[in-house]
């Protein structure tokens, strides 16, 4: 399969309007950066696993790329009251890579098709998308599928 690019323009909207003035807008949304990543998850007690298992698995994911979670990304835990617009995000923070975790880019505002597990160029973004936390934590074959597409991205020689 061929890659390509999609263009940054595609983004160039927010698909959910906050009527939350920035400074609000933004406390929701954590971290320092520092490796211009945005990491979005959504936790809950659905499927049986804890929140605080899922978030541990958050954090050993990333801990694998050498990453902190605070200090290494932005991060975001979605609720059903307030989806982050990538778009808004983009401008407050450089981001380089966006990472998600049973989010879908609609839900961010991206209106593009992606498969799982694949890095998907948008502009000067690497995105991934994959299941929430906690499929994951109990399908080693897609924490494996997982692994393979960060460490392509974020390995590179």
């Amino acid at each position: 399969m061929e890659n390509f690019a999609l263009s940054a323009d595609l983004l160039n909207f927010d698909l959910y309007p906050s009527l939350q003035d920035n400074a609000e807008y933004f406390k929701k949304i954590e971290g320092s950066n520092q490796k211009e990543t945005f990491v979005v998850y959504s936790l809950n007690n659905d499927q049986g696993n804890a929140v605080e298992d899922q978030l541990s698995l958050l954090k050993k994911i990333f801990g694998a790329l050498k990453f902190d979670l605070d200090k290494d990304t932005i991060h975001f835990n979605v609720t059903s009251d307030f989806l982050p617009s990538f778009n808004r995000v983009e401008k407050k923070w450089p981001v380089k890579f966006l990472v998600c975790f049973g989010i879908s880019p609609m839900a961010l505002g991206i209106n593009i098709n992606v498969n799982y597990y694949q890095p998907v160029p948008l502009g000067d973004t690497i995105m991934i998308f994959s299941e929430d936390l906690s499929e994951l934590s109990r399908r080693k074959e897609k924490k494996k599928a997982l692994w393979m597409a960060l460490k392509a991205t974020f390995f590179k020689d």
